[in-house]
């Protein structure tokens, strides 16, 4: 998108996939990056292109007027609370109702989340938080809009976020409530913490009294991380506490 609006092109798209894979190539130890191992070149080419190729079937990003790009939102409080956040595109939308500035969040996951009516969803509460965040920073009299771009090839989908009054109301009393309990959680040293498939990646796992079950009829033994798990909350406390 930062690309002169004639050249964002799909072939645009992969010629910068393409030199980042170059860039990438070689080793960096200063920033602790291995490189990346040249036999797999297809497989993270394939990977990114998938990521973010359904872009191109929820826009044309040729006719997107772009108002900034990767914005940062510092120095902002909601709620009493201090946020910060970066905003992937702000585009500017023009109808017969005025000039609208639209909030959009990318995400490049394998599915599109379901959340039932009336549930909370974190997607839309995210960019409810960079709309406020936003008019703080260009003044509350701008119209405002926001959607998220589910931007895998696959399941390509635009969807809009609902910024009535009582839906921007109720987003920042739970993040009210979120800084509150992280609050609480410092001062007691105690963390709770809810298990998942992300525990593959924790840092804790090895140490984690409460390893992921996998669901396997039959099997309830602790195990390591695989598979679909069965949710759960422990509470992991600090050893200084």
């Amino acid at each position: 998108m930062k690309l002169a609006r004639t050249k964002r092109t799909p072939l645009a798209a992969r010629t910068i996939t393409y030199r980042l894979t170059a860039e990438l190539t070689p080793p960096n130890l200063a920033q602790r990056w291995p490189g990346l191992p040249v036999d797999r070149y297809p497989e993270w080419l394939a990977l990114v292109d998938a990521a973010f190729m359904g872009l191109f079937g929820i826009v044309d990003p040729r006719q997107v007027l772009v108002h900034k790009t990767e914005l940062r939102l510092d120095d902002v409080f909601i709620g009493a609370v201090p946020f910060k956040g970066f905003i992937d595109l702000i585009s500017q939308v023009d109808d017969d109702t005025g000039r609208w500035l639209e909030v959009v969040d990318f995400k490049t996951g394998a599915r599109v989340p379901y959340v039932p009516p009336g549930q909370i969803n974190d997607h839309h509460d995210q960019i409810r938080l960079y709309r406020i965040g936003l008019a703080q920073k260009l003044g509350g009299d701008r119209l405002f809009r926001g959607s998220v771009y589910y931007t895998r090839d696959k399941l390509a989908k635009a969807v809009p976020v609902s910024m009535r009054g009582p839906d921007l109301d109720a987003t920042v009393r739970r993040f009210g409530s979120a800084w509150r309990r992280l609050n609480r959680y410092a001062e007691d040293a105690a963390w709770p913490a809810r298990t998942s498939p992300l525990c593959g990646w924790c840092p804790l796992t090895p140490i984690c009294a409460w390893i992921v079950r996998p669901v396997v009829a039959g099997d309830r033994s602790v195990k390591s991380v695989a598979g679909q798990v069965e949710p759960a909350i422990r509470t992991f406390r600090s050893s200084a506490s």
